[in-house]
């Protein structure tokens, strides 16, 4: 009389034992697509200083160096850049619990812009008075932005984030993104009207993420009462 219940047990042990393993191979090849992901983030942050080049000889120390002032400042742009996109892409990929393959090909596409990113860094470096070099770079960040953004929104979309996440901490997390993006977007047409103005508007963005923090921090001020004692994932993702 207990032989099936002893089954039943050894059934539900096994059960449990290949639920197991699913999720560590699927935590194993989330952590894979991080890996990769970091590599490319890291190479393309070298290749923003690599493709400054060190003035020759026959050219002034002094000289040489003033003349690449503007390769310098993008080299620090650029870098501010690619490190947000970064922390995004971690803080993303801290709460991903499953993915699929559309979520793998939207991430392949972010790394396509990170890894294109070097070219109209440098470009905009040597023609910093140019209005196509100032569009070209302003929209690889929109678009690599929009890709950034898009991982978060599918992710949230098909259940694939963190249970512990709220509504308000997904919808934080995505207007973030679209704000500090917009800044780029609306410089587009300013690049038209004068260079120069297009690139000192890009410093708004700067401004934006305390502020963008400050509103959501009040916001979970207010809805605390409502909500318990509930804990939160510790801020924007």
């Amino acid at each position: 009389m207990q032989l099936p219940g002893s089954m039943m047990g050894v059934g539900e042990r096994a059960d449990e034992v290949r639920r197991a393993e699913i999720e560590r191979r699927v935590e194993k090849d989330i952590d894979r697509v991080a890996f990769f992901s970091d590599a490319i983030f890291a190479i393309a942050i070298t290749l923003l200083v690599l493709r400054i080049s060190v003035p020759p000889l026959s050219e002034g120390l002094s000289e040489g160096l003033i003349r690449r002032l503007p390769s310098f400042l993008m080299y620090v742009v650029s870098f501010y850049v690619i490190g947000v996109f970064w922390l995004k892409h971690h803080k993303t990929f801290r709460y991903i619990r499953a993915y699929d393959h559309r979520l793998i090909t939207l991430d392949l596409f972010l790394m396509m812009c990170i890894a294109f990113l070097p070219y109209p860094t440098e470009l905009l470096g040597r023609h910093s008075t140019q209005v196509v070099a100032v569009v070209l770079y302003a929209a690889t960040v929109v678009v690599t932005g929009v890709a950034s953004t898009g991982i978060w929104w599918y992710a949230a979309r098909k259940g694939f984030l963190d249970d512990e996440l709220s509504r308000e901490e997904i919808r934080a997390f995505t207007r973030s993104g679209l704000l500090q993006h917009g800044v780029f977007l609306i410089s587009i047409p300013l690049a038209f009207i004068d260079p120069t103005v297009a690139m000192v508007f890009w410093a708004s963005g700067v401004a934006i993420r305390p502020i963008d923090r400050y509103v959501a921090r009040r916001r979970r001020a207010r809805a605390k009462p409502d909500e318990g004692a509930r804990p939160t994932a510790g801020g924007n993702p």
